[in-house]
């Protein structure tokens, strides 16, 4: 019908910048409108045959027994590497850092993490299973550890909009990211020696939220009664939050500015006045 004057395709560019055709009646449309000419489009009965194949010769069942057997060695193989796999554990590289998660991670066999887990620069990685990562070992049970997941992301979360309200463009994870939060839920800091003995988060966000959340974190213990859990691991957090302090240089304040020794005012000996006129020439 383009070709026959009936329509005509007309080039527009839209909005957006992008061209498109639209289809307008043609100079030839008018007598199609009015009836006086008829336009016939043809169309085939059936659709043609598909094209045949050439089937394979036949071979003797000696061959076919070789292959199956060579069949059955392969799907060994792939089920005892596939059974390979799963024994490894997952490292996840996250913003640069590497993170094995630990057995409460896995259920049987299977990868359990969260959305955020494989965000922006995330990669997983298999290897060995007898990899591990002693720092991240939950002191908390599991539904209570994600419990205050929940709970110091929501903090953060209104720690942000706190900043957006007066006027910073700050986002949560600016302030402490997915890592962070995983790691202060596993170890549940209740002092602020012992958040600084982590060394997850950086000095200013510390001194500026450090208070808050130690504060929000021995809530939660408190409301929830897992204070035998930090009790089991008491020495050992003791022994964390004093190598933090030994290796942070205290802070000494500075010494008070001493004035100068006030100097004698010097006297003129106007004795030999020549002139007495109070000036010695």
């Amino acid at each position: 019908m383009v070709f026959e004057g009936i329509l005509e395709e007309i080039s527009e560019q839209a909005g957006n910048g992008f061209s498109a055709d639209y289809v307008h009646l043609g100079r030839n449309s008018d007598p199609v409108m009015n009836g006086q000419r008829t336009f016939y489009v043809d169309f085939s009965r059936k659709a043609p045959p598909p094209p045949k194949t050439p089937k394979k010769a036949k071979t003797d069942g000696a061959s076919n027994d070789v292959t199956t057997t060579t069949r059955k060695k392969q799907s060994k193989k792939s089920k005892t590497a596939s059974q390979s796999d799963k024994k490894g554990k997952t490292v996840v590289i996250r913003n640069g850092k590497f993170y094995v998660p630990d057995a409460d991670d896995f259920e049987n066999g299977n990868e359990k993490f969260d959305e955020d887990d494989f965000g922006l620069g995330t990669f997983a990685h298999k290897v060995g299973s007898k990899s591990c990562n002693a720092q991240n070992k939950a002191v908390l049970p599991k539904e209570q550890t994600q419990m205050l997941v929940d709970r110091i992301k929501k903090l953060v979360s209104m720690w942000a909009d706190e900043k957006q309200m007066n006027g910073n463009k700050a986002f949560y994870w600016n302030i402490m990211n997915k890592d962070a939060m995983n790691t202060i839920a596993a170890q549940v800091p209740t002092s602020m020696e012992e958040l600084s003995s982590l060394g997850i988060l950086g000095e200013n966000i510390e001194k500026e939220y450090g208070e808050r959340l130690i504060k929000s974190i021995r809530s939660f213990v408190e409301l929830e009664n897992l204070q035998k859990y930090i009790d089991i691991n008491a020495p050992k957090r003791i022994k964390m939050a004093q190598q933090a302090t030994r290796a942070t240089p205290a802070k000494r304040p500075l010494d008070s500015p001493t004035a100068p020794p006030a100097k004698a005012p010097a006297v003129i000996d106007v004795t030999d006045d020549e002139f007495d006129v109070g000036i010695d020439f």
